[in-house]
């Protein structure tokens, strides 16, 4: 009779034991499936990203891609892999925009001091595009402070060109001043 019991024991324990590995397994496998299934999203938007051609829609994809992430940030159990997965993706698409809008900064800056009112004012609609683009593209590529600087800066720009415009005037009527005099 011991022995009966002893069996029954070892025979519910090893039930036990059995189905706690098969339902960690099965949580196991079902979160895995679940982080492919994620990557594979996340996959999806960047060759969305990389495949539109116009800016704005890269713009819509990236905003799609962050509302992606917050989504999934909110839930209860997430994964590192696919956060980072999610974070490297959006910082390489911000970084496009980032890069872009310096090239068109760095285009638009006057370095030559013996340029046309016609060139400086083309510079400056550009910087003023630029200003526009910046503000809609906001805190989806920026940070606050980042915003702020990269406003400021194309902002002292555009001040800068137009000082320039006002100098080689101002130094011309100087200097027509001294020589008649």
């Amino acid at each position: 009779m011991k022995r009966k019991v002893w069996i029954i024991v070892i025979i519910v324990l090893l039930v036990i034991i059995g189905g706690t590995w098969g339902y960690t397994s099965f949580q196991k496998q079902h979160k895995e499936a679940q982080i492919a299934k994620q990557l594979d999203t996340i996959q999806t938007e960047v060759k969305a990203f990389n495949r539109v051609k116009s800016d704005s829609q890269k713009l819509t994809t990236l905003k799609k891609m962050v509302s992606l992430a917050d989504h999934y940030h909110q839930k209860a159990n997430q994964s590192t892999k696919v956060n980072k997965a999610y974070q490297l993706a959006i910082s390489k698409a911000q970084q496009y925009f980032k890069d872009q809008n310096q090239q068109v900064l760095k285009a638009n800056t006057i370095q030559d001091k013996s340029v046309s009112d016609a060139t400086i004012q083309t510079k400056n609609r550009r910087l003023n595009g630029l200003l526009t683009t910046i503000k809609d593209q906001g805190t989806t590529i920026y940070t606050k402070p980042a915003l702020k600087k990269i406003t400021n800066q194309v902002q002292k720009t555009i001040k800068a060109n137009q000082q320039q415009a006002t100098e080689p005037a101002t130094s011309s009527v100087a200097t027509k001043q001294v020589i008649t005099q």
